[in-house]
């Protein structure tokens, strides 16, 4: 059965429309092409455009205009099935809508000209055919470009939001950025080159911010000349759209007014240098994430100054899930500040219940497979996490970790929480305090929260991160103990 689509007959309206007064609008698209056999328009990637609509999602097709031709049958089908066709019309024009479409999934789709009589015309013999996925606007970022002022002026808004933007670096590629980046509510993929990661150098007020998912994945960052207070960052302007009023979850028993990241912020693949202040900042705004990933990533501070690793201390509620796996994450230099590592404005209101309502009522905190070593050995781990334990809602797994000089993890491993700790060391020098507490508690299976075991570190176990070397330059596999030299980061265990 051959359909005519709605838009087809707008498409047809406006072609007549266009036409001057008293003019043929055969004549006008035949421009004088006849007796010809004629050829299928070409597709590309810019052929393509998915809509975000209130009945789901619709792939836009369009295609150049074939002079002299009788019209196009278009077909489109799901890649994997394409004997199911989910579009089939014969249409009077150069763009339909196809109804039905998913994210992430393959369509095949081919447009065939066909013929016109008036003009002797023979219609094509092929078909032009394309695959499409039906994935996020991708932006090129050339190299040696300063970043926030390159997407300034070439900015795309996503054409469906809730498949983002993907900003693509250069393998291989330098980039600075030397202003804040805010990518607002866009959820973004800023992409490198997993074989040649390009290196982007941060310097002055220079951070990612965002209020949307963010991914970040395959860069070097050199935070030498870095100054504002993190990394990442939320935006200073949360939009109304993310309050807990507004995603539903005020309505589901949440009480607390803020804003909340509801798709991941994932850093992934990653090396960073010598980063003074935060890794992942507030901004003195009221947000609260739902999910955040660190994933086979170094991530080397430089940080003698007062802000912590995490600071959502001046406005952030919480983290409702925090997975960190397979990395790395130490300061090179010695902090005798009194810093937390991980830190949250207040602990009441850090219980998911009361920012995620009662469906959403869970905590989450997964570290497993990481080296971890002296962020922060003054001060406690962790401050004002909740400790409540909320039916067993509340969940943390640490397996296969090592940590060095930090001090008072149990601030981090609350004492009401369902806890599982296998196979974790804590050791701490001279230079920081330690804390008997986070070796002789046991966690809900038995296992001891850490043994204290000295992995054999030095102060020159801890150089700065060297970008160009394999592994940074740094060899940090513990040379003492049972335990300590078959755990940590993977990296360092070969």
């Amino acid at each position: 059965m051959r359909l005519l689509s709605g838009l087809v007959i707008v498409s047809i309206a406006l072609a007549a429309g266009s036409c001057a007064q008293g003019a043929d609008c055969d004549e006008v698209f035949s421009a004088g092409v006849t007796n010809t056999q004629l050829e299928s328009p070409e597709l590309d990637n810019s052929s393509f455009t998915p809509f975000e609509t209130e009945e789901g999602m619709k792939l836009q097709v369009s295609w150049p205009v074939v002079y002299g031709a009788g019209g196009y049958e278009v077909k489109v089908a799901n890649a994997e099935t394409p004997e199911e066709l989910l579009f089939d019309a014969v249409v009077d024009g150069c763009t339909v809508m196809v109804p039905g479409v998913a994210e992430y999934q393959t369509y095949a789709v081919s447009v065939k000209t066909l013929g016109n009589k008036r003009y002797n015309n023979s219609e094509a013999q092929t078909a032009s055919a394309y695959n499409y996925t039906v994935a996020p606007t991708r932006i090129s970022l050339p190299s040696s470009c300063e970043i926030s002022t390159y997407i300034t002026e070439h900015y795309q808004a996503p054409t469906a939001p809730s498949l983002g933007v993907i900003y693509q670096l250069e393998a291989g590629g330098t980039y600075t950025l030397d202003a804040p980046i805010d990518f607002n509510v866009d959820k973004v993929q800023l992409l490198g080159d997993a074989e040649n990661r390009p290196t982007i150098t941060i310097s002055g007020s220079g951070a990612l911010l965002t209020q949307a998912g963010l991914q970040v994945r395959n860069i070097n960052f050199d935070c030498t000349s870095a100054t504002n207070r993190g990394l990442i960052m939320m935006s200073p302007n949360p939009n109304s759209k993310i309050s807990t009023a507004n995603l539903g979850y005020k309505a589901d028993g949440a009480n607390q007014d803020c804003f909340v990241i509801v798709d991941p912020i994932i850093f992934a693949d990653c090396w960073v240098k010598n980063l003074p202040n935060a890794f992942l900042d507030d901004n003195q705004k009221k947000y609260a994430l739902a999910d955040f990933r660190i994933d086979n990533s170094i991530i080397q501070l430089k940080n003698e100054g007062t802000n912590g690793f995490i600071k959502f201390d001046k406005g952030g509620y919480l983290i409702q899930k925090m997975t960190w796996t397979n990395s790395t994450i130490y300061n090179s230099v010695q902090n005798d500040n009194e810093v937390y590592a991980i830190r949250f404005s207040n602990q009441s209101n850090a219980q998911p219940k009361k920012v995620f309502g009662n469906s959403r009522n869970f905590l989450e905190y997964t570290i497993k497979d990481c080296t971890i070593a002296r962020i922060f050995p003054k001060k406690d781990w962790a401050n004002n996490l909740p400790n409540t334990q909320n039916n067993n809602k509340l969940w943390c797994h640490i397996e296969n970790t090592l940590f060095f000089d930090i001090y008072r993890l149990e601030k981090f491993i609350q004492s009401q929480w369902y806890t599982t700790t296998p196979n974790n060391v804590l050791f701490c020098s001279p230079k920081a305090k330690y804390n008997a507490n986070d070796a002789s508690k046991k966690d809900k299976l038995g296992n001891a929260w850490t043994l204290n075991e000295d992995p054999g570190f030095t102060e020159t176990s801890f150089p700065a991160l060297r970008l160009d070397a394999p592994n940074g330059g740094l060899n940090l596999k513990a040379t003492s103990g049972t335990l300590a030299p078959t755990i940590g980061d993977p990296r360092w265990l070969n």
